[in-house]
């Protein structure tokens, strides 16, 4: 039973490698649309185109055909798909492979879908990787603002720069200024100790002395 179930899982994988798939379509080309439309698919194996076909959205059923393998550009003879309102089916034999979004396009130009993890309106990598232009178009912008970084640096305000050469510069050394004690501030404080220390003293002997009179006093009575 489990290797039933293996083998069917594995013949589930080798089919969807072997998917044919669309990958960029161009509804609205620049000038005329009859010649011009055209389809991309990709597959990563070589596959039997004749067991594919197309259906659009009104109905209209290709049955295509060939072998190929990596990218490949069906040119419709005529116009087949609308700009509005248009959707590609793809099939292998009776059953469907692929359903695209609804697609608008009325700009005329060079503008096409694009499928990398989901459909983008973009500018047309007709028969090479969608996934990669996606990553240069994203890095533009980066390079952009870097150029704007420097622009900016370059017209910098010249009172920021002074301000900048300012704060740079060394502080400047505050000098101390000795401070000069005068010589008779200094006698007058030792002057004023000596008096406070002398009436302290007297202070004392004169506690001693009413206390020495205070106890002759109780010996006498």
């Amino acid at each position: 039973m489990k290797k039933k179930i293996f083998l069917l899982l594995l013949l589930l994988l080798i089919k969807g490698v072997l998917t044919l798939q669309i990958t960029e379509v161009e509804l609205n080309p620049s000038g005329s649309d009859s010649g011009n439309e055209w389809i991309e698919f990709y597959s990563e194996k070589e596959v039997d185109l004749g067991e594919y076909k197309i259906i659009n959205n009104d109905g209209d059923e290709i049955k295509l055909s060939g072998k190929v393998k990596g990218f490949y550009v069906y040119v419709f003879e005529k116009q087949w798909l609308d700009n509005s309102d248009e959707k590609i089916i793809l099939y292998k034999g009776n059953e469907k492979i692929q359903e695209t979004l609804i697609f608008e396009d009325s700009k005329n130009n060079e503008l096409t879908w694009q499928f990398c993890d989901k459909w983008e309106f973009k500018t047309s990598t007709k028969g090479k990787e969608n996934c990669e232009k996606q990553t240069e178009e994203k890095e533009e912008p980066q390079e952009d603002q870097e150029e704007a970084e420097e622009e900016v640096q370059e017209q910098k305000d010249p009172q920021e720069e002074s301000n900048e050469k300012n704060s740079t510069k060394k502080p400047k050394q505050i000098r101390l200024e000795e401070i000069k004690l005068n010589a008779k501030d200094i006698k007058r404080d030792k002057i004023l100790d000596k008096k406070e220390y002398a009436i302290v003293v007297l202070v004392i002997l004169t506690i001693i002395v009413i206390f020495l009179l205070i106890k002759k006093w109780h010996k006498i009575k």
